[in-house]
């Protein structure tokens, strides 16, 4: 049993470690205590945009990832946070190297498999 999503891209449906990657960029694109009914869903990633980018800057925003994962995403265990791209232009993004539980919604941590994922900021 899997989470069925939808590609907010081209509207079609998605499932797997497909699905967690847009669930990720939409945790880390989300505040906490703006979903009225999900206060606590989030990442404290938007209070360090304007921030000078300096390696405790990028310090800070691996913790914030593996954070929000650690508490919103079952499906992942982040094992390296690498950011990439322009973090001062706004063009970043997380490479992440993590292992994933196609059933952890459910509490299974049986079957497992690592990935390799490029998540935009």
């Amino acid at each position: 049993m899997s989470y069925l999503g939808m590609d907010p891209r081209t509207g079609k449906e998605i499932t797997g470690i497909e699905h967690v990657t847009v669930c990720l960029r939409n945790l880390f694109q989300t505040s906490p205590r703006t979903l009225p009914l999900l206060l606590d869903y989030g990442s404290k990633l938007r209070s360090l945009v304007d921030k000078p980018v300096t390696e405790e800057f990028r310090l800070e925003v691996s913790v914030a990832i593996v954070e929000a994962i650690e508490k919103e995403e079952p499906r992942l265990r982040p094992v390296r946070v690498t950011l990439s791209g322009d973090l001062k232009a706004g063009d970043a993004f997380v490479e992440l190297e993590a292992i994933y539980y196609p059933l952890g919604h459910l509490g299974n941590h049986d079957a497992q498999e690592n990935v390799n994922l490029k998540v935009p900021l």
